[in-house]
Parts: structure tokens; sequence; C-alpha cells
């Protein structure tokens, strides 16, 4: 090796911009070059442990594989002060835990000092001695643990099936963490409040903590002093907060179990409250789902909501069993003036229970909100729905709208004629559940949302009328003549595709094609058929006195995706869509990477496999299957 390039790699500032624009893979072939840049590279290798940044798609996270190795576990030692970011599951977190007390002990055992650990802290059960001794991780800043089964396991210790000193080892290893901004645990269990405590404890000792995620599973009965607990005791540089709550198992009592707690000890002072009055003032994104179909305590919300008073986006679950919504949103909405996105539902809701997201909107300064995601049955015709849609109307960038376990008929005319700046209105529409408009409400008023990007949108009285003794359209010998009844339909068509043709910002689109029965009821036995909107995809046939409207969307020259009912291999479009149409698509739409137009791949016709070759540089999927 030069001299030239031993003084050029010994620079580690190059060396780290070097591997910044190298994948793991790549360093670590790198790393295999020679001795030196071995030793400069290995490092890298550990400093990010997470499943995603190696890609992963096995049933084992990279650290169970690590471990399950004599040669990995050393490596994993050699190099833990490199470590940034790491994934555990349950197995490897219990693990990590004997290994650092077993360097606890020979620290200790060498220096002749008596060890004092937590009370709280589980008995080993197994000799250290029998675990490769490990440091903390020093430079450890992201932490991700999930306390479910692990999906390999190719070791197992004791405490693992005590969920009472798999939850106290977890805490010993965060307390040893204190420099962690971003801490994700998954799975945790709960089984009583002075656990709820003990982790509030520990989590008030993180000063840099800036991302908190917990999912929880405890007693039905206890959520939401958990819930009050934990958020009182985050620190205050926290900016991104997640709590959700799953009925589980819990004791009332406190357990003392083999590994848990220490008989004739005062355990009380491990888990001392650590509370703070202090607002939260950093904290923007505050997401809090409470077990579902268990009451809130409307008695301390207020208290809940002061804490957090510059959140600019909040994400709560339904609101069960409680008649005072109006009260609550009025609370959220002055304590939590901030707030800029939205993300509330009424699952099985009934009256004001449906109503807590647009109580919150109507409790804002008008024109703030420009996200709005609800779940739950869309009353567009109440009035507290419109005023509060109203009083964002300007600032709205994005409606997320989603249906529950049933079809919901709903007004989407305000939205499209209030909404200037609306770029993504999301309403969903599926064999399942979801909203649908009628075409009379399509056009009830003038399109003003001209800034769409995405458009998903389920529309029903789009079909044609069935007429006794008259054949469909397209199957009567030309020049034919369309009846009144055709007439009138297609020009109603035409209107709404002619609106459609003038979002030129439009990126994604995705419109369903709903069948309403003669009671206007949804035919549900359509539901899930391949269909498609009437001569919106076909050029028209002058000489046969055919129509078509595909050259109104000539204006979506940004389009990428075209989802929905759009199935050309319908008995209308083998006769209407053809060479014609193929070619009008591959000059318009140059952006298209996706669409709709068959169910199968072997379906795909000749224009259109055409259509699919003629991109050198780019190919368009065809067909709704994968």
């Amino acid at each position: 090796m030069s001299t030239s390039f031993e003084r050029c790699i010994d620079i580690q500032e190059l060396v780290d911009m070097l591997s910044k624009r190298l994948g793991l893979q790549d360093v670590s072939r790198l790393a295999r070059t020679n001795r030196k840049l071995h030793e400069l590279c290995t490092p890298l290798l550990f400093r990010d442990l997470a499943d995603a940044a190696w890609g992963q798609e096995s049933h084992s996270c990279r650290l169970s594989r690590l471990f399950s190795t004599t040669a990995g576990k050393i490596a994993f030692a050699w190099n833990v002060q490199h470590i940034r970011s790491i994934d555990m599951e349950v197995d490897e977190l219990v693990y990590y835990s004997y290994c650092l007390l077993a360097i606890e002990d020979a620290t200790l055992l060498k220096s002749n000092r008596f060890t004092s650990r937590p009370n709280w802290l589980p008995w080993q059960g197994v000799s250290a001695s029998k675990f490769i001794a490990m440091t903390r991780m020093t430079n450890l800043t992201r932490l991700t643990v999930s306390l479910s089964k692990s999906r390999r396991r190719p070791y197992t210790l004791p405490s693992v099936k005590t969920p009472q000193a798999t939850f106290a080892q977890l805490c010993r290893i965060i307390s040893l963490h204190l420099g962690l901004t971003s801490l994700q645990l998954l799975e945790v269990p709960i089984m009583d409040l002075r656990e709820g405590r003990l982790l509030g404890r520990i989590i008030a000792g993180l000063s840099r903590l800036e991302r908190l995620s917990i999912t929880i599973h405890c007693g039905s009965g206890d959520w939401y002093e958990l819930c009050s607990h934990i958020l009182f005791s985050c620190p205050l540089t926290l900016v991104h907060l997640s709590l959700d709550f799953f009925e589980g198992k819990s004791n009332s009592l406190v357990q003392t179990l083999d590994g848990f707690g220490r008989e004739g000890e005062d355990n009380e002072d491990e888990v001392a409250d650590a509370r703070s009055r202090e607002p939260l003032v950093n904290l923007k994104a505050l997401r809090l789902h409470g077990i579902y179909g268990y009451y809130w305590n409307a008695g301390i919300d207020q208290y809940v909501f002061a804490h957090c008073p510059n959140i600019k986006e909040l994400d709560l679950s339904s609101i069960i069993g409680l008649n005072t919504i109006g009260v609550i949103g009025e609370c959220i909405g002055k304590e939590c003036s901030k707030i800029e996105s939205l993300n509330c539902g009424a699952f099985d809701g009934e009256g004001e229970q449906e109503l807590l997201a647009f109580r919150i909107m109507g409790s804002l300064p008008a024109q703030q909100v420009t996200r709005l995601d609800y779940t739950g049955s869309f009353d567009s015709n109440n009035s507290t729905v419109t005023l509060a849609m109203q009083r964002h109307s300007t600032t709205l960038r994005e409606i997320h709208i989603k249906g529950v376990d049933d079809f919901y008929r709903i007004s989407a005319s305000t939205i499209l004629r209030e909404c200037f700046n609306l770029e993504v209105l999301y309403l969903p529409f599926n064999q399942d559940e979801g909203h649908y408009i009628i075409l009379d409400d399509a056009l009830e008023y003038v399109w003003n949302s001209t800034k769409l990007r995405q458009l998903t949108l389920g529309i029903g009285g789009c079909g044609l009328p069935r007429q006794h003794g008259v054949q469909r359209y397209y199957r009567r010998p030309g020049p034919m003549t369309l009846t009144e009844p055709e007439i009138q339909q297609f020009g109603r068509l035409e209107n709404l595709y002619r609106r459609i043709g003038t979002l030129t910002a439009l990126q994604e689109l995705d419109l369903t094609l709903v069948a309403i029965g003669e009671g206007g009821e949804i035919d549900e036995e359509k539901l899930g058929v391949a269909m498609s909107f009437p001569a919106m995809l076909s050029l028209g046939d002058t000489l046969m006195g055919r129509p078509g409207f595909l050259h109104h969307l000539s204006g979506l020259s940004k389009l990428e995706s075209l989802r929905g009912s759009f199935n050309v291999n319908t008995s209308e479009g083998k006769v209407t869509v053809g060479w014609n149409e193929a070619r009008w698509m591959e000059q318009h739409w140059p952006q298209l990477r996706e669409a709709w137009f068959f169910k199968r791949k072997n379906d795909i016709t000749v224009p259109f496999v055409w259509f699919q070759e003629s991109r050198d540089d780019r190919r368009v999927d065809l067909w709704t299957y994968r």
C-alpha cells in the first residue's frame, strides 16, 4: 500500500464522509479489502444496527443473528462504543442485560466493592460467568425494543417468561443510556401502576430525549392514569410523543415473583414520583390512543392538554361514553391553540361523539388547520361539520376521511367549493366500507380545489339508464342515435370529466364507480366487480355516433397513477378503447407509471402492450393484481 494512500485514509473525517455515501453492504465489502480499511471501516458497520438500515427481510433481527454465535457476540462487545442506533427483541434485551451485569460483577470484584443495584432490578437467575461481559453503548442515541415474542430464539433465558423481570431489565438498560434522543418501546406489559411509576421515573432521566413512542398492554382501568403519569414524566426536550394502550392482564397488587423485587426491602424509594409540572413547550406532535371502548377521564383532560400547549399535530383515539364532547373539544382548542394537523375519529360513535374533531376545529383560531384525518361516519350535512370546514377552508391542504365497517353517502360539494388550496382529498371506497358521493352532488357547485395532487373518491349515479328493449349504446350498429335519457346522462358525465381535466396538478387519481340500485341503495352484487366510467377512456367515433370524452383529460400531463374503475377489458371497453386511445395516452400522459386497465397481466390487449413498451426509460404497470 502506497504512502500517499496511507496518509489519505488516515484522515478519519474523510473516511466518515465516504461511508455516508456508501450503503452498509458496500462498507462491508470495503472493510474486507485490506487490514487498514478493515480497521477503519469495521466500526462503521456497527453504527446502525437497526433492521431497516440493512434492508432486513429475514425472520430474525440483525442483533439476534449477532448474538447467535460466539464470534458475533465478541464483535458486538468489541465495537459496542460505536453503536448509534439499534433494534432489539425481547431475547436480545434480556441477554444484553445479563452481559451488562457480568461486566459490573467483574469490575466490582476487581475493586473489592459491594454491588449496589436498584431494588427493582431482578435477580440474575443464572451465573453471570456464562455471559460475555459487555459495556453499555456510550454513543447510543436511538433505541427500539419489542417485548413481543422473538422471531428467532437462538438461546433461552429464564426471565424471558417473567414479564415483571423483563420489564425491570428494560428499565435498567434505558437508565444506563441517558444520551438517547429517540426511544421506541413496543408491546410493553405493565402489570400495575407501580411499574408505570418506574417507567415514568426512567423516562424523566432522559434529558436529551426528543422522540418517544410506547405501545402498552395494561389493565382497562389503569390506562388513563398510566397515560397521565408518563406524559407528566417526559423531559422538556421532547418533540414527538406517541402512546398507544391495549387491554391486557394486570395485577392490582405489587407482585414479588422469582427475579422481581426483594423481600424485606422497601422499593418505594426506587419508583418515586418523577412527574413535572412544567409544560412540554417543545412538544410538537402528540398521539394518544386509549383502550378501545373504555372511558376517558373528562375531569383531568384539561390538565393533560394544558401540559402540551404548543403541539401542532394531534392524533386522538375515539372517545367513548362521554356526553361532554363539546366541552372537551373546546378545552383542546383552547389549551392547544396551535394545532395544524388533526387526526380523530368516532368508531361506532353516535351523536356528539362523531363531532369531536369538528368541535376542536371550531375552537381553534380561524384558517389554521392544514390537515384533517377522520375515521367514522362523516355527516357532511351537520352544521358543526360545515362551519368547521369553512372556518379552515383556505388553509386545509389535506383531507383524509375513512369509513368503518359500513358505507356512508356524503356530500363533498362544500369541500370542493370552499377549499381553494386543497392538495389531497382522500375519500376511499371499497367492497367492505367507505364514503361515496352522488354525481349530482359532485356537479352542484364549481370546483375551486384546482390544486389537487391526489384525488380518491367514490361516485355513484354514473351508470347509464337501462331502457326496456334498447341495446347498450356501444352494441348498436352505426350510425346510431342516443336516446334522450342517454343524452342527458352523457351530458352530466362530460361535465364531471371536464372538471377532472382542469386539475392540472393531479398526480394520483383514484375514482371508484359506485353502483346504485333502483331504490337508491348500493348494489352489493356489483361490489368488487371490474367496471369503468362510461365513455371516459374513449375518444369516441363520429362515424358511428359513439360519444367519447378522453380528450377532456389532456390537461393531466403530471398524472402518475390511475386507479379505481378504469378497466378497459369490460364489454364496453373492448369496443370503445383501442389503438387511438393507447396512442393518445402515450402522448398526453408522459409521467404515467401505473393504471388499473386490466385485472391480470395476461389480459393486456395488443395496443396497450405497445403502450407499455413505448416507454424506453420507464415501464407502465397496467394490471391491478401484481
